[in-house]
């Protein structure tokens, strides 16, 4: 996995811990399967309706997601990641 992806991939699994909810949950909100999840966390650039979709379902800014801004989740999340 390329550093970019890990780099979401821990983001997104940090964030839903945080939120309480799991990656299936968020598939379904998307109305994605949970595989497409897996994908996209892979991926070492998601396409933009998806990062948009993503960021929204997670309430993070899409610089965050995209790991180009360490900031703007909230209280805890960066401590998490650090």
């Amino acid at each position: 996995m390329k550093r970019a992806a890990e780099i979401r991939s821990r983001r997104v699994r940090a964030r839903a811990v945080l939120m309480g909810v799991k990656l299936s949950q968020i598939a379904e909100i998307l109305d994605v399967s949970v595989q497409t999840i897996y994908n996209w966390l892979a991926s070492e650039k998601l396409p933009d309706s998806t990062e948009q979709q993503l960021s929204q379902v997670l309430g993070v800014k899409r610089e965050w997601l995209n790991c180009q801004s360490l900031s703007g989740v909230g209280e805890g999340l960066d401590e998490i990641l650090a």
